[in-house]
């Protein structure tokens, strides 16, 4: 997966992908919102555009999955000083623990209704791992306390520029 890495404000990045999909929430009655930590500009070295992609995908998911009137959040943080961790989670309905585990898989589906009639190949997710794969990070899904599903991202300040 090619990524070119360049020199970005990880607050300002994030805004930008939460506001591109604000109006189409609202049409859906889901409440999105963007909380971060973060005080001033946070330099990260990211492949602005693959985690553009990265991110509208669990969006998407989330908006496409979350039943109406629902809340989808999206949370970035620092992890530590060479980590930044961003999580995107929604309201009900949720995953069983099984589809939670498999979920990445290429072409897995949690719930076979849910295939190709909303528009889903399945591979969205697959592809979210293998960003954060080439960034040096990890992904994983959870049960949200929302009811929903949880993406928790880690990924390194400072990627791969090699990658």
């Amino acid at each position: 997966l090619p990524c070119y890495f360049e020199e970005v404000d990880a607050a300002g990045l994030l805004e930008g992908i939460v506001q591109r999909f604000t109006l189409r929430a609202t049409q859906l009655g889901l409440t999105l919102s963007l909380n971060t930590e973060l005080e001033a500009p946070v330099l990260v070295r990211w492949d602005a555009k693959r985690m553009e992609q990265l991110v509208g995908n669990l969006l998407d998911n989330s908006l496409r999955y979350t039943d109406a009137p629902g809340q989808v959040q999206v949370k970035l943080y620092s992890g530590d000083a060479n980590k930044m961790v961003i999580e995107v989670q929604d309201t009900a309905p949720g995953v069983s623990e099984y589809d939670l585990l498999r979920i990445f898989e290429p072409l897995y589906r949690a719930d076979v209704a849910r295939g190709r009639s909303t528009g889903s190949s399945g591979l969205g997710l697959a592809i979210c791992e293998q960003i954060v794969i080439a960034h040096q990070g990890v992904i994983r899904a959870e049960a949200s306390a929302l009811g929903g599903v949880l993406f928790h991202l880690e990924l390194p300040r400072f990627g791969d520029e090699t990658t």
